[in-house]
C-alpha cells in the first residue's frame, strides 16, 4: 500500500500544492508551482479573504495572472458598456449594472495584469 504524502517535502513538480495528489485539470503558475484547478478555486473562495491574496500563489505569494473566465467576463463586459455608449443609452438601468459588473471583474483581475498572461493559458 503507497503512502499518502503529508509533508510540505512530499510536494513535486507532478502534486498539486494543495491536495498533494496527481493535479486535476492542472494549473502551472508562473512562479513554477501546480495546482488542480478545483483545488485553488477552492483555496481562493476559502482562504483568500482578502481581494490582493486571491491573485497570490498559495506558497510563495508570488502574483497569480487571471483565469480564462475572468478575462471572458473582462472583455463581454467592457464589449456591452461600449455598445451602451455607442447607442447612447448610458442612462438605462442596463448600463449601470454593466458599469458595475465591470468594475468587479477589473478589481478581481487586478490592475498590474500585463493584458495577456492568462492562467492555464
Amino acid at each position: 500500500m503507497a503512502e499518502h504524502p503529508t509533508t510540505a517535502a512530499a510536494v513535486t513538480e507532478t502534486t498539486c500544492g494543495i491536495c498533494l495528489e496527481e493535479p486535476k485539470d492542472p494549473l502551472n503558475l508562473p512562479c513554477g508551482h501546480s495546482f488542480c484547478d478545483s483545488c485553488l478555486n477552492e483555496w481562493r473562495s476559502r482562504y483568500g479573504v482578502e481581494e490582493e491574496m486571491r491573485r497570490k500563489c498559495p506558497i510563495c505569494r508570488a502574483r497569480t495572472p487571471p483565469s480564462k473566465e475572468m478575462v471572458a467576463k473582462l472583455i463581454s463586459y467592457r464589449a456591452m458598456k461600449k455598445w451602451f455608449e455607442d447607442r447612447n443609452e448610458t442612462s438605462s438601468e442596463h448600463y449601470s449594472h454593466t458599469r458595475q459588473e465591470l468594475a468587479q471583474v477589473e478589481e478581481e483581475v487586478g490592475a498590474d495584469w500585463d493584458g495577456v498572461t492568462v492562467l492555464g493559458g
